[in-house]
């Protein structure tokens, strides 16, 4: 019995020493990137929390996550920014309906998204700090491609980086949904409005895709 305390004491030195002599050097550097990563192309969701449904003009909040397009990677970057290949994100904020009837509208809020960056193959920054996107407001609209769909529009005036990598740059976006007018009117009426998709699957209704895009610059 004293033998094995003696060995589990010694295998716990040799943990615990092995841990405290890591070198500094081994931990991974990450870079507050600057300059720009341009126009990103994303799909994702919008999770809404209670739904929206008619009749009710209280504000609900939001979860959204965003994964790059498939077949797409940012462009037009400058500095560091050249070496992004995409970005996906995850945050919270609010949303309002305005009108359920053939004026549908949602107006989004307050919403803040944790932006990950992933590097281009053989880029000479091989990690680069996440982002914070702050956003006042998202302006809702009937789309025009593909037509007849909910488009979110956020202007520059609305919506910058708060902390990280690419910190001042302004932000642009805008998020056409899957579901077209028809769809999420339909669903307004009914259950109410829970979830909404972008750039990720081809609305029921008329077969089209929406699409989602951020575009930063300094």
């Amino acid at each position: 019995m004293r033998a094995r305390l003696v060995q589990w004491i010694a295998l716990a030195s040799v943990v615990a020493f092995g841990v405290t002599a890591l070198p500094a050097e081994a931990a991974t550097s990450v870079q507050v990137a600057t300059g720009t990563p341009g126009l990103c192309p994303a799909a994702g969701q919008i999770d809404i929390k209670p739904a929206l449904v008619a009749g009710r003009s209280t504000a609900s909040s939001i979860k959204v996550k965003t994964k790059p397009r498939r077949g797409g990677e940012c462009t037009g970057g400058s500095g560091d920014g050249t070496e992004v290949a995409s970005m996906q994100s995850a945050g919270t904020g609010a949303a309002t309906l305005i009108g359920c009837g053939s004026s549908l509208s949602i107006a989004l809020a307050k919403l803040k998204l944790t932006v990950k960056w992933k590097m281009r193959t053989g880029a000479t920054t091989k990690k680069i700090a996440n982002s914070t996107f702050t956003f006042s407001k998202a302006t809702g609209s009937i789309s025009t491609s593909p037509p007849n769909h909910l488009e979110f529009d956020v202007l520059t005036t609305d919506a910058t980086v708060t902390a990280g990598s690419f910190i001042g740059d302004t932000v642009a976006a805008r998020l056409v949904t899957d579901p077209d007018v028809t769809e999420l009117g339909n669903a307004c009426r009914a259950q109410g409005i829970k979830r909404i998709r972008f750039g990720a699957k081809a609305s029921q209704d008329d077969g089209q895709v929406g699409s989602g895009a951020f575009i930063l610059a300094p």
